[in-house]
């Protein structure tokens, strides 16, 4: 335990040491004394529980020396304050960062503020596991034979091997229970590696990395520790073994895969937690200099008072995005903004895949009471739909896409602006969200099978981010089938219809088989007529503008498709003309078509009759 005003941080020499460097360093005293007077509660608590205990155990009214030992021992394993070989190895990866420093203020400081608790963290998770019985098994017991012998600190030896075995054995049973629970989707690991796919499991379905399900809620287990490490290790290996399987390695290969992800998943999860969030940032750049950067920029973040951007989160009750591509210092910036009442409203919003504002947990009980923090299910029809598809084909181009950073056109980069990011979410999400929609309308969407209702899905999302590059990159073009879809729109269809029939005739090549299947379907007339001119080249487009107040374009279309397919007997004068005019007859005869004579006879010209054989 320190005391308010020792071992100040920030240099107060010179004039900016005696103003910012001690207001700096009263901060960081009074926050440090805090903690500190938190930690002091518990650790008494525990040291007057263990001392009582052994003098009970003992019949004992005084406590002995040994007793006394024993209990600021057992107080600080329970706070996780305790020095041992994992806290000195922290202590001296925090010392080498160190030698970066300024005015004794040195870089693990800033990556590692922390030491103690982490290293027994990460110390408690083995010994709450079978390592652990093993452990006190074999080196515990050892010691406790060795001071039995010599007859000292037998007490203490003791107590250290009925401790570690109980953790040991109580570790073990847990993990029983985790794994029956992570096997039962319960518990679940990290994120998954596809970013559009994590992106949707969180926001929309509500289902984030290291988590609890719970109806409709999944609460992060990162704080639970030393428990949540293990949940996290279990749940990462027991999917990488079935992944690994399903991929054709061997059982072998599985397990060592497993073992692998177990560790990386405890990592994340300590890492995760708020005392290491800056080793988090300084790990996640890719190299230790832009990490370093990185984290001593969003040291700026930490001196706004928590209770003050707790205030500023209720009273926004909007959750707000504060990364900005390729501007470090403004993602820092952005992160003292979050906290601050008036300047966290101009942050940018949280969008979703499908075009809504994420509304975050602010109510006034989550905000400054809960500490658990947790996503709710926020999913529709259309969400649950592409869920499903996703779980039934494993296909990740189901999952809608995230708004990417920066746009590639044409040899030249576009950086979206936060504004713009925000924009363009919004725009792919929109239009997904109601072309989906209008898919489970359609009458013969739950006819169709899921890899068409993939391809379907996927043309809808490549128009969707086309539009929305198109408003973010100046004269950027967009393809034919993306105008057709827009035209669609204002001719009987939804752009979701137009992809939905236009699947379809281009899977095949037979200009008869395309027009019974455009005949037949539920579109509507309009619809369908729009569709036969998309089909028709711009010759036979013009052939019919002559025609449209006498037959509709679908029905010469049809005529058209008719055709393909007359036989006539070749090299013979006038056979393909009388061949044709039969078609167009029978075809007009059989769809009760009733033309006047004119048109009949412009009919004939559009499709080659000979004027010999028009009469």
């Amino acid at each position: 335990m320190r005391n308010l005003g020792a071992n100040k941080s920030f240099s107060e020499n010179g004039f900016f040491g005696k103003t910012v460097g001690k207001s700096l360093n009263n901060i960081d005293s009074f926050t440090s004394f805090m903690l500190d007077a938190g930690d002091r509660g518990f650790y008494k608590m525990w040291y007057e529980n263990s001392l009582n205990n052994q003098k009970r155990l003992n019949g004992v009214t005084e406590a002995t020396e040994d007793m006394k030992n024993i209990a600021r021992a057992d107080a600080l394993q329970r706070t996780w304050q305790d020095d041992n070989s994992y806290t000195k190895f922290v202590s001296s990866v925090k010392n080498v960062f160190n030698k970066v420093n300024v005015k004794g203020y040195g870089l693990g400081d800033v990556i590692l503020p922390f030491v103690k608790t982490p290293a027994n963290l990460t110390k408690a998770i083995v010994d709450y596991s079978p390592i652990g019985v093993v452990n006190a098994l074999v080196s515990d017991a050892t010691n406790l034979k060795d001071a039995i012998r010599d007859n000292k600190n037998v007490a203490a030896a003791q107590r250290t091997f009925a401790s570690n075995l109980s953790k040991g054995i109580t570790g073990t049973i847990l993990l029983a229970i985790i794994t029956s629970l992570v096997k039962k989707g319960v518990i679940t690991g990290d994120k998954d590696d596809d970013k559009d796919v994590a992106n949707f499991q969180r926001y929309i379905m509500g289902k984030m990395p290291f988590s609890i399900n719970i109806g409709d809620k999944s609460y992060s287990y990162e704080s639970l520790q030393p428990v949540g490490g293990s949940m996290a290790i279990i749940a990462n290996a027991y999917t990488a073994y079935n992944n690994s399987l399903n991929s054709g390695n061997s059982k072998a290969e599985s397990s060592v895969n497993a073992i692998l992800e177990g560790v990386k998943a405890m990592g994340s999860t300590l890492f995760n937690l708020s005392f290491m969030e800056s080793v988090s940032e300084f790990m996640s750049e890719g190299d230790i200099v832009s990490g370093g950067i990185n984290a001593v920029l969003n040291e700026l973040s930490k001196f706004t008072p928590a209770a003050l951007g707790q205030v500023a989160q209720h009273e926004d009750g909007q959750s707000r995005r504060t990364y900005e591509y390729g501007n470090t210092l403004g993602t820092a910036l952005n992160k003292s903004k979050a906290k601050i009442p008036g300047l966290r409203d101009n942050l940018e919003p949280v969008i979703d895949t499908l075009g809504r504002e994420y509304i975050g947990n602010n109510s006034m009980f989550d905000t400054f009471l809960n500490p658990a923090n947790y996503y709710k299910n926020n999913s529709n029809a259309v969400s649950n739909e592409i869920n499903s598809l996703y779980s039934e084909t494993g296909d990740k181009t189901v999952i809608p896409p995230v708004a990417p950073y920066y746009i590639d056109y044409k040899n030249e980069r576009t950086v979206l602006t936060p504004s713009q990011y925000t924009e363009y979410q919004k725009t792919t999400g929109s239009i997904i969200n109601e072309s989906v929609d209008d898919l489970l309308s359609n009458y013969g969407y739950d006819k169709i099978s899921n890899e068409d209702k993939v391809a379907i899905y996927n043309d809808i999302y490549s128009y969707a981010t086309d539009i929305a590059k198109s408003k973010a990159v100046s004269g950027y073009e967009l393809k034919s089938s993306d105008v057709k879809a827009q035209e669609a729109a204002k001719n009987g269809l939804s752009e979701a219809d137009y992809f939905y029939y236009k699947y379809f005739l281009d899977s095949t090549d037979d200009n008869e088989s395309k027009y019974e299947y455009l005949a037949n379907s539920d579109a509507s007339q309009e619809g369908k007529d729009y569709l036969a001119l998309s089909l028709m080249s711009d010759a036979k487009n013009e052939d019919y503008s002559e025609l449209s107040d006498a037959i509709t374009a679908t029905d010469f279309y049809g005529v058209d498709a008719a055709l393909e397919n007359t036989p006539y007997k070749a090299k013979t004068s006038g056979a393909k003309s009388q061949a044709y005019k039969a078609t167009i007859d029978s075809y007009l005869n059989d769809n009760n078509i009733d033309i006047s004579y004119a048109d009949r006879m412009k009919l004939y010209e559009s499709f080659g009759v000979g004027k010999t054989y028009r009469y």
